[in-house]
């Protein structure tokens, strides 16, 4: 223990330094966690309000109907929206890495939606969809496909595949920029190799490319399905969170429904306990079973 006095007094002006950091961190991360924590096991619906102790209530209340259509529909969106923005970026990554003319301006126009704030990305997307004078089914009626028009922000079948395109337009560039720096990593030598075995480009991407690339696109994957998994904006401003049927009913927006909407604070609580845990799980899947395979783990 006097050891340790000692070297505390010693690096004491290093400590003085971080200590602002270890403060904030404490009363704004750790100490909402725990309270968070403690309200999961209350009936509480203002925080003047007294507040009722019920134990394990709330985390039984979450079998219900609804908040399993809410896991669903984000699985669905992060089985889709994932694999489709990280072919996308790929593709786009190694169009891009070719040596082609104004390849720096398309990389620019590729990656300018995600300086896009959400609103505005929102509101465009909004009068794209618009059922009558919207730019998609004025497209769609214009090449003869008229049948294949759609009010696509209010038919339980198209909402959720509408609000996917969204995404993919504003995400897919930021992707691209990250799969296009592993590229430029990527030792030139082992290309020129290849060519001098006689290998065509599409070999050269199979079995050069790709797998170098395994580590880049292990961290898109894992972050996007983390992100996805936290979905809430899109649904929230094109479809009031709930959109028909719950067809956009994510967790996140879910949570939000019961907290700021219906004031069951402590049930909230517990609901952003289960959407931890679940994302907890498959970030332990993506390290514990596919890091190997991206060359994390010998």
């Amino acid at each position: 223990m006097g050891d340790l006095l000692k070297r505390i007094y010693k690096h004491r002006t290093s400590y003085f330094f971080i200590a602002p950091f270890y403060v904030m961190f404490l009363l704004f991360t750790v100490f909402p966690i725990l309270w968070s924590l403690r309200l999961s096991f209350f009936q509480i619906a203002s925080l003047a309000e007294p507040q009722e102790f019920v134990g394990f209530d709330n985390l039984v209340a979450l079998v219900n109907p609804r908040f399993g259509r809410s896991i669903l529909n984000t699985f669905y969106y992060t089985a889709v929206q994932v694999p489709t923005m990280m072919v996308m970026a790929l593709i786009l990554a190694l169009l891009l890495n070719l040596k082609i003319k104004l390849r720096s301006v398309f990389r620019y126009v590729y990656f300018l939606p995600v300086t896009c704030s959400l609103v505005v990305a929102a509101m465009i997307f909004i009068m794209i969809y618009e059922p009558h004078a919207g730019a998609l089914n004025l497209l769609l009626d214009s090449v003869g496909l008229r049948s294949l028009t759609y009010d696509w922000l209010s038919d339980p079948r198209t909402t959720m595949p509408a609000i996917i395109l969204v995404a993919n337009w504003r995400w897919t560039g930021y992707q691209m920029v990250i799969v296009l720096a592993g590229l430029q990593a990527i030792n030139p030598e082992l290309y020129e190799a290849a060519k001098v075995d006689g290998a065509n480009n599409w070999q050269v991407t199979r079995h050069i490319t790709i797998p170098l690339l395994y580590p880049v696109l292990f961290f898109i994957a894992m972050m996007s399905v983390i992100g996805s998994l936290q979905m809430f904006d899109e649904p929230y401003i094109l479809t009031d969170i709930t959109g028909p049927l719950n067809s956009t009913l994510t967790m996140v927006g879910y949570l939000f429904l019961e907290g700021f909407r219906y004031y069951k604070l402590g049930f909230a609580a517990a609901v952003g306990w289960a959407i931890a845990i679940i994302t907890g799980f498959i970030s332990w899947f993506f390290m514990r079973y596919l890091s190997r395979r991206a060359g994390f783990v010998s």
